[in-house]
């Protein structure tokens, strides 16, 4: 059976390798000049009709584009997406099964094959912040080598939530502007789409604040170094008005000058009321903040030495990866995981799954800790796994375990027993020394009940 995808590119191409073929003008075209807030209303508007390439180019663009140039945006970009990369990927199983386990070894062959896994889950976590993220599926030799990011300027959209084709030209140009042959076929790529999404609150915080910014520089200009009026002597000779008049500016403007006979200065009085920009711009980072973090009120506090805000702002984070870990993985399960096994298992039900998620270190105590229970619920953990997660190394000692009262009957009672009441021997070991029953297990215990006896 060929194991060639639906929507794989024909003769070797994929469309985003055929957009080397094409113009690269955006290279050249800086999204930040002329951008206000009659620019960003129009950006709305097209981004609404799906014409998105302007849009995503003001914020992707190189050094220029707005995720690189607001500090808000860049931090909440790289503390979200750096939380959900500390992650590791698993498989795991529905059922524990024969057919369960040999899916799963095949489901995590293929994504081992993937070169560029976690950069795929890296621009998906980005559909959070851009409204959608795509990822085109690369083969060769019928394997799946690559999950290639595409830039989602480089894609147009057939209204607000129909079909997408790809803009390789990277061109103002809507849906039926490009040709057919450019159609995404979902077959061939890993999609997600966020209609809600972060940028859309950082476009106006961006504009806003810029503004807000030149007030306030403004502001310093004038008020930052008081500056002054020169009142003049009077009858000054109409031949001496120049030379005086320059005396006058340097002397209001760098404090030196000589200045005649009967000249008074007098400073420009203090702004009436405070300064207004600071706490705009601090208001609009809030907005930022709160829409970046789900609602977290508490990343608003200020984290300092002695205080648990930074501890809080690192919980919000991992919280927020853990959500988006988990609609990451089911994309990537209903996306890539499932059409393989639909082709791998024809016919079976699907019983492997993508699973993204932390890795939880346990302290050695409580490992210890949980060990003795089960021993004393009648459980034996593997000697080796427990050395393993402890991280010491274990063995067997015979005198201590032969000491007490009534053990060496126990043992006694093991080592002799028939097969049909061993069963029995070693429950009631369990029960009396469950320390004991934990290192001889059911089962194992004749042979090693003997050697301590």
């Amino acid at each position: 059976m060929s194991r060639k995808r639906r929507g794989t590119p024909s003769a070797g191409q994929s469309l985003s390798a055929r957009v080397r073929q094409l113009n690269r003008w955006r290279d050249n075209f800086n999204p930040a000049r002329g951008l206000t807030m009659a620019r960003a209303g129009w950006l709305v508007d097209a981004a609404m009709r799906g014409e998105w390439a302007d849009f995503q180019w003001a914020f992707m663009a190189p050094v220029a584009g707005i995720e690189c140039a607001d500090a808000d945006l860049l931090a909440l970009i790289e503390c979200r997406t750096s939380a959900l990369l500390e992650m590791d990927w698993n498989v795991k199983v529905v059922e524990d099964s024969e057919g369960a386990e040999a899916q799963a070894e095949a489901v995590r062959e293929m994504l081992d094959g993937i070169g560029n896994l976690y950069e795929a889950v890296e621009h998906l976590a980005m559909a959070s912040f851009r409204g959608y993220a795509h990822c085109e599926k690369i083969y060769g030799d019928g394997d799946l080598l690559e999950l290639r990011v595409v830039p989602q300027f480089r894609l147009v959209r057939e209204g607000g939530a129909g079909r997408w084709k790809y803009n390789a030209g990277d061109l103002s140009i809507g849906f039926a502007g490009l040709d057919d042959s450019w159609l995404v076929e979902p077959e061939g790529w890993v999609i997600r789409e966020v209609p809600r999404f972060v940028n859309r609150v950082a476009l106006t915080k961006y504009i806003r604040s810029n503004l807000s910014q030149r007030d306030w520089d403004a502001f310093i200009e004038i008020y930052g170094i008081p500056g002054g009026i020169v009142i003049g002597p009077p009858d000054v000779p109409p031949d001496r008005e120049g030379a005086y008049a320059a005396a006058a500016e340097a002397a209001a403007t760098s404090g030196h000058a000589y200045l005649p006979h009967g000249s008074s200065y007098a400073a420009n009085d203090g702004p009436r009321g405070t300064n207004p920009f600071a706490e705009h711009m601090r208001f609009l980072s809030e907005q930022l903040v709160l829409a970046g973090t789900g609602g977290k009120l508490t990343m608003l506090a200020e984290s300092g030495s002695g205080t648990l805000a930074g501890e809080a702002h690192l919980e919000t984070f991992r919280r927020i990866a853990r959500g988006e870990a988990r609609k990451i993985g089911e994309i990537i399960q209903r996306q890539v995981v499932v059409p393989f096994l639909e082709e791998r298992f024809p016919g079976s039900e699907e019983l492997a799954y993508f699973e993204l998620a932390f890795r939880e270190e346990v302290e050695s105590g409580q490992i210890v800790e949980d060990a003795v229970k089960l021993a004393g619920a009648g459980y034996r953990m593997d000697v080796e796994e427990l050395s393993e997660k402890t991280g010491y190394e274990l063995e067997v000692d015979s005198r201590q375990l032969a000491e007490g009262g009534g053990v060496e009957e126990r043992l006694r009672a093991v080592a002799e027993a028939d097969d049909e009441g061993l069963e029995d021997a070693l429950a009631v070991l369990n029960r009396e020394f469950p320390a004991v029953g934990a290192v001889l297990g059911n089962g194992t215990g004749r042979t090693e009940g003997t050697d301590i006896l």
